[in-house]
């Protein structure tokens, strides 16, 4: 897990982002839910590959929780990122993102919504649009291994 500060680092449309301010757990590992374990993300955390790898050793599934800040370009980066973190963890990954509130809350942080189901191999099975929603989803642990005998990009890194 990672502690952000949040103190005065902005994005490129002006918004404060949360800073990488200390590691709370040196070694990064997934949580138990059931009989499978999860990876544990939040927005900032989707600019950082080697995180997402980190996360793959321990969990077939990722949870990404997000409240991505609007502006110019920010829905097809976040569109990019979750999908290209799928694909460096060769992992599901279930991006949740704060809905559009569709109302102006003057300085404060909204998000764009765009909740997605992505597979091992970046396919997005399922996502919403900006507005509130659900989505119920099948997610193929088994396709985890056939990924990642098709791309061993993990086996297969540098750092």
């Amino acid at each position: 897990m990672v502690h952000r500060d949040g103190a005065g680092q902005q994005d490129g449309a002006g918004l404060e982002q949360a800073q990488f301010a200390q590691l709370v757990h040196p070694v990064l590992r997934g949580e138990q839910l059931g009989e499978g374990a999860f990876g544990l993300a939040t927005c900032y955390d989707v600019r950082f590959p080697e995180l997402f790898r980190a996360l793959a050793d321990t969990a077939p599934v990722i949870l990404l929780g997000a409240s991505w800040g609007a502006g110019p370009g920010k829905a097809d980066q976040w569109d990019l990122l979750t999908r290209a973190r799928a694909l460096d963890a060769t992992s599901w990954v279930l991006a949740c993102g704060q809905a559009d509130p569709d109302a102006d809350h003057g300085s404060a942080p909204t998000g764009i919504g765009r909740s997605a189901v992505i597979d091992p191999l970046g396919t997005v099975r399922r996502q919403l649009d900006g507005a509130p929603g659900t989505i119920l989803s099948d997610v193929d642990i088994p396709l985890v291994d056939e990924a990642r005998a098709m791309l061993p990009v993990l086996a297969n890194r540098r750092l």
